[in-house]
C-alpha cells in the first residue's frame, strides 16, 4: 500500500507502518527478554568468577537491573565499579526502497562493558562472551512484535579505557509495512 495517497498527502492508515514512537515499545520488550534470562541476570548481578553457580535472583533483583546493569541510555558507567553492563540501542535507520513488504531496516546493538578485574569466570570462561552467548541465545533469528527476524550481523571490540572493555553485538531488523 502506498505511503501517500494520490494526492500527495501522508496516509498512515494505508500504510499500517510502525513508527519511531515505537521504538520504547520495543526497547522495553528486549529489556524484558535480557531480565527474563536468569544465566545472563547472574552474569550481571554477580561479579563473583562463579557466578553462574549462584542462585537465580528474585523478581525484585532483576527488575533492580534496569537503568543499572541493563541501560537503554548510552551512558558510560563508572570505572571504578567491578560491574558488567548493557547498553540497549537502535542505530543505522534506513528507509528500505528495495522491499514491497519492508518499510524501515535498522540495526539492534547491544554494548556489553565489563570491567576488566571480573572478566574470568569458573573454568576459564570469560564473561562478556557468556554475556554474548544468552543475548545471542535470546535474539538471533528471533521476532519483536512487527519486527524480524532478528539477524546477527556482528561483533567487534569495544574499548571504553583501561578499567572497562567488552564487545558490541550488531543485528540487523526489519520492520514491516
Amino acid at each position: 500500500m502506498a505511503i501517500y495517497n494520490s494526492d500527495g498527502v501522508w496516509n498512515p492508515q494505508g500504510a499500517n507502518l510502525r513508527s519511531f514512537s515505537q521504538i520504547s515499545t520495543d526497547l522495553q520488550l528486549i529489556v524484558e527478554k535480557i531480565i527474563n534470562n536468569d544465566n545472563l541476570c547472574k552474569l550481571l548481578y554477580y561479579a563473583d568468577k562463579n557466578a553462574l553457580s549462584k542462585t537465580a535472583l528474585t523478581e525484585d533483583q532483576k527488575y533492580s537491573l534496569i537503568g543499572d546493569k541493563v541501560l537503554v541510555v548510552p551512558v558510560i558507567p563508572k570505572e571504578d565499579e567491578l560491574q558488567s553492563y548493557i547498553i540497549v540501542q537502535f542505530d543505522n535507520f534506513s528507509p528500505n526502497e528495495t522491499s514491497e513488504v519492508v518499510f524501515r531496516d535498522f540495526i539492534l546493538t547491544f554494548d556489553i562493558l565489563v570491567n576488566t578485574k571480573i572478566w574470568t569466570l569458573d573454568n576459564w570462561t570469560l564473561r562478556p562472551y557468556a554475556i554474548m552467548h544468552e543475548i545471542d541465545s535470546i535474539f538471533n533469528m528471533s521476532k519483536l512484535n512487527s519486527l524480524g527476524p532478528i539477524n546477527f550481523i556482528g561483533a567487534n571490540n569495544l574499548i571504553i579505557n583501561e578499567f572497562f572493555m567488552g564487545f558490541t553485538l550488531a543485528y540487523r531488523i526489519h520492520d514491516f509495512r
